[in-house]
């Protein structure tokens, strides 16, 4: 088979993974150009607290419950059996969860409004900056709130995804990261704004976007907003709330042992060693976020081949991404950034900087977390979380164990030595997991 026709039979993968890699490399360079000035206008407190605060972004995800990754699922197995087409159903299915993500949104404020200024969060990230203590209990609370009204908004993406249009998702997902590079930039531009007002206002910004990209699904799908009958409602959420859960737990668990990796460091170091534990962190989740962009495409496609019984066809896009994709990403990539750190901190941030060991473990956390990635991606696709779930339930508060042990006696690369540690029994496990479920035939979607 010659490479037009290979590109041919897997058009919609192809395109959807070239998509996704410019999209996300879109948003990858607009995150570190952020951090660029961040740590050049920031003081280093400051840009702790900014760097743990840009983590809960990625952490509002689990606010979910789980519910948009199941969605997801349902959605492309409606629109596979749909042919392709979409119809009423699909969107009652999909109003059904919306509507209770706005529900979800409305209580974890409310919870917000209520507990935010009782967390003592001076001591536990131990600040010292004295306009930070005045205020950093109210700046929390504001993200905190702003991320659980954007719970309802982040389902946009399963509505295209399902229908294939990893395309268009991608597509606005980069216009938002651009989006927010120039307010970022614009509120930073002389010092006309305090580090508060930039931190709200770059996150009011995340909020106005999720909402205009849920309308314009709406709009592309040719549905309305209609009131669904609690009736229905409920047995919609029912038929997907086992899985959902299943998911949440995989996803807060996963929360805890990656993106709470910065706010451990506040907690273990404070904000200072947060900020310089993020900048290395920051380098080995442009590899993880170029990996998670390339498999997006793949997530339909597994799916629908295993809804067909093509076995074969999930088996072969599994063994391209284990052995090409997560080598040459991971060890290639990972290597010259592990030697080059120095350098390519000095250039993009302007620090001096230079901690083989700690970088060292960040690769080979990252070469553990890009294996165990590309499997997870697949059971997922395949509705197959349950085992992920209690894995991962299991080994988050091992992971935190690791942490504090480690982090007392090695201080912020204790940390990734804890996580490093902790990826890696489920990498072993799980691959020959997957490889079973393929073998079997199992999907639950």
């Amino acid at each position: 088979m010659n490479l037009i026709s290979l590109f041919n039979s897997h058009r919609a993968i192809a395109i959807g993974s070239f998509a996704s890699i410019v999209a996300r490399g879109i948003q990858t360079i607009t995150i570190l150009i952020i951090t660029g000035i961040a740590t050049r206008s920031f003081t280093k407190e400051e840009f702790g607290l900014w760097a743990i605060l840009l983590t809960f972004l990625y952490s509002g995800f689990a606010f979910d419950f789980g519910f948009r990754s199941a969605l997801t699922n349902r959605l492309t197995a409606m629109v596979a059996d749909s042919s392709g087409k979409a119809d009423d159903y699909q969107r009652d299915f999909f109003l059904s969860i919306f509507y209770l993500q706005i529900g979800i949104g409305i209580v974890g404020s409310i919870l917000s409004l209520i507990f935010g200024n009782v967390i003592p969060w001076v001591q536990i990230l131990k600040v010292q900056q004295l306009d930070i203590t005045g205020y950093i209990n109210s700046l929390i609370t504001i993200v905190i709130i702003i991320l659980f009204l954007n719970v309802s908004l982040i389902t946009s993406s399963s509505g295209f995804l399902a229908f294939h249009e990893v395309h268009i998702d991608s597509l606005l997902n980069a216009i938002q990261w651009l989006i927010l590079l120039g307010v970022f930039w614009l509120t930073n531009l002389n010092k006309l704004f305090s580090f508060k007002d930039i931190v709200i206002y770059f996150f009011l910004t995340y909020l106005i976007i999720g909402l205009i990209r849920i309308l314009i699904l709406f709009v592309l799908r040719k549905w309305k907003f209609i009131w669904i009958p609690a009736v229905v409602q409920f047995d919609n959420v029912k038929k997907i709330s086992s899985v959902s859960m299943h998911f949440f737990t995989l996803n807060f668990s996963a929360m805890i042992v990656s993106t709470g990796s910065t706010f451990l460091a506040g907690l273990i170091g404070g904000l200072k060693n947060a900020g310089d534990f993020s900048i290395i962190q920051r380098l080995f989740t442009v590899l993880i976020t170029i990996h998670m962009a390339f498999m997006a495409a793949f997530t339909p496609s597994f799916t629908s081949e295993a809804r067909n019984g093509n076995w074969k066809g999930v088996l072969n896009k599994l063994n391209f991404n284990l052995y090409f994709t997560v080598p040459l990403l991971f060890i290639v990539f990972g290597g010259l950034i592990f030697i080059c750190h120095p350098l390519i901190l000095k250039l993009w941030t302007g620090l001096t900087f230079e901690n083989y060991s700690l970088t060292g473990l960040f690769a080979l956390y990252a070469l553990f977390m890009g294996w165990g990635n590309t499997n997870s991606i697949l059971l997922n696709s395949l509705g197959l979380v349950k085992s992920q779930a209690v894995w991962s339930f299991v080994i988050a508060p091992i992971f935190l164990l690791f942490t504090f042990y480690f982090g007392k006696t090695l201080g912020v690369t204790g940390i990734v030595l804890a996580s490093t540690l902790s990826a890696f029994p489920g990498m072993i496990y799980f691959t020959f997991y997957t490889r079973n479920a393929i073998k079997k035939g199992r999907i639950n979607v």
